[in-house]
């Protein structure tokens, strides 16, 4: 008996131990996830206070949601235990996440998923297009003037409707052959708007950033021309058009400009009639931030190194992929945003495309389709044949003058036995139906259930008191079952929500839900 006591408390010694090892090794993603949590609360209050000044309440359900994402009941830190990894040894995982999902932009845990999934993709865009000979990677950054005026919504649509642009030229799409992009659309430094630019990760070859490289590249083809003439010998290969991307991005900028009828800036006389235009809701550009001694101030384009030390021209591969996922706006640039433009933003029902896969980097979505040609197969009847084999079995048999072998089948008399089988068939075919099965019942349609409806489209049709209860009672079902799913999920791991709830594996505990 004390033996088996002592024991136990061997084993609950060991089980705390182990416990507190584990609570140690989570602090590091706890203090993250304390640090998302606190950031989406103060942008929640931000949009909370800004709506109810205004009286918009598709704002307000916003900033509800959002707070109820960073409750200390929806958010879990974790870790998972790898009995078995590709060393054969056991490996432990950190992790933290949230049981429901608001999906606002605003939300620093919501926008850390879809950077998360974000990522998977740009992985799998580039192993579809790996540089070829005389390509490289490259992370390319695209300005735009502040539009003054406009929604952070349409300052996006802009920058995108100039990358369009950007791609039709020859200039750009003899140079790049696959891409990876995302758009950026913080709130510019001097308050005047917000400030969208392009983050790409180009794959192709020398892309000149302004006229000083487009010149450099001028005259390295003239050396070698003049170098292969001394020889003998011309060109072969195709160079791309000459050009750089600075003076072909400030085309697209003016064009993009002109079609949505916007007003351009060009000098300081025209500067004094900004606040009249602004007041009169027209969405006013001032062009000087583009001539600025032409410096390619719009364009930044550096190598991404996966390898090696970076310098000022180049990038390493995680910070090049870190820039193009940042979209919308980094977290503590909604800090930034004034309330007016704040309640805008978070009242978008749908954005423009934020991050997009580009040429090669796109992977291929057609199914690949075999070239043999497969030959007509032939339909056979099979109930006639069963019913052939039958009237052969009862039929009888004889030997005929010449000493041929004959049946008798009833309505064709005696068959020579060569062909008895052929007529049998052709008989049943026409005449012995009651041998064929009867043809199977159609399978039952499943009946599809219609799906609920998403709880900011209940939001547009109910009371914001009725709405709120509702919310609190979907999301504590949902609750329930996610921390089920990620128990079973991961079998060999051990969660933690912030308000103290336990689940999962718990090294001398049962599971707790």
């Amino acid at each position: 008996m004390n033996q088996s006591l002592a024991t136990k408390q061997e084993t609950f010694s060991a089980s705390v131990a182990a416990a507190e090892e584990i609570v140690y090794r989570v602090r590091d993603v706890l203090g993250i996830a304390q640090k998302r949590i606190g950031n989406t609360r103060e942008a929640a209050r931000r949009l909370r206070r800004a709506a109810m000044a205004c009286g918009n309440e598709a704002a307000m359900r916003e900033a509800f949601l959002i707070e109820k994402c960073a409750d200390n009941e929806n958010v879990w830190v974790g870790q998972y235990l790898d009995l078995q990894n590709e060393k054969g040894a056991t490996e432990c995982f950190d992790a933290l996440g949230t049981l429901c999902a608001c999906g606002s932009r605003m939300c620093e845990s919501c926008s850390a998923d879809l950077r998360r999934r974000s990522r998977r993709r740009a992985g799998a865009g580039l192993k579809c297009a790996p540089p070829e000979k005389f390509e490289e990677l490259r992370l390319a950054t695209l300005t735009t003037p502040t539009p003054q005026g406009a929604s952070q919504k349409e300052a996006a649509s802009f920058s995108n409707g100039c990358f369009r642009r950007l791609q039709k030229k020859a200039f750009w799409s003899s140079r790049v052959r696959g891409a990876i992009k995302g758009v950026e659309v913080p709130w510019g430094k001097g308050g005047l708007g917000f400030h969208p630019h392009i983050h790409l990760i180009v794959v192709g070859q020398y892309i000149e950033r302004d006229a000083a490289a487009e010149m450099a590249s001028a005259k390295w083809r003239a050396e070698k021309e003049e170098k292969y003439g001394a020889w003998g010998l011309r060109l072969v290969e195709t160079l791309p058009p000459p050009g750089n991307l600075q003076a072909v991005w400030n085309e697209c900028l003016l064009a993009e400009i002109k079609s949505r009828g916007w007003r351009l800036i060009t000098n300081a006389r025209k500067a004094k009639r900004i606040p009249a235009l602004l007041a009169a809701g027209a969405v006013v550009l001032d062009w000087r931030e583009v001539h600025k001694a032409g410096t390619g101030l719009q364009v930044d384009i550096r190598k991404v190194k996966a390898k090696g030390k970076q310098d000022a021209e180049s990038i390493s591969y995680q910070d090049a992929i870190s820039e193009v996922l940042k979209y919308i706006c980094k977290a503590e640039d909604w800090f930034n945003v004034p309330d007016a433009q704040l309640v805008q933003s978070a009242t978008v029902k749908r954005w423009p495309r934020m991050f997009e896969l580009i040429g090669a980097c796109k992977p291929s979505t057609k199914k690949e389709t075999s070239n043999v040609e497969s030959e007509p197969s032939a339909s056979l009847d099979t109930p006639c044949l069963s019913a052939a084999e039958k009237i052969l079995e009862t039929g009888s048999e004889r030997e005929n003058e010449t000493g041929e072998k004959e049946i008798y089948i009833v309505g064709a008399g005696w068959v020579a036995a060569e062909s008895a089988y052929l007529v049998a068939f052709m008989y049943c075919e026409e005449e012995w139906l009651p041998l064929q099965p009867p043809s199977p019942a159609p399978a039952p349609v499943p009946v599809r259930l219609p799906r609920a409806k998403s709880l900011r489209w209940l939001g547009e049709i109910m009371e914001f008191g009725e709405w709120c209860l509702l919310v609190e009672r979907r999301w504590a079902e949902r609750r329930f079952i996610r921390r089920r799913l990620l128990s079973q999920q991961f079998e060999h791991a051990s969660f933690w929500a912030l308000d103290g709830r336990r689940w999962g594996m718990l090294p001398g505990q049962v599971e707790e839900i």
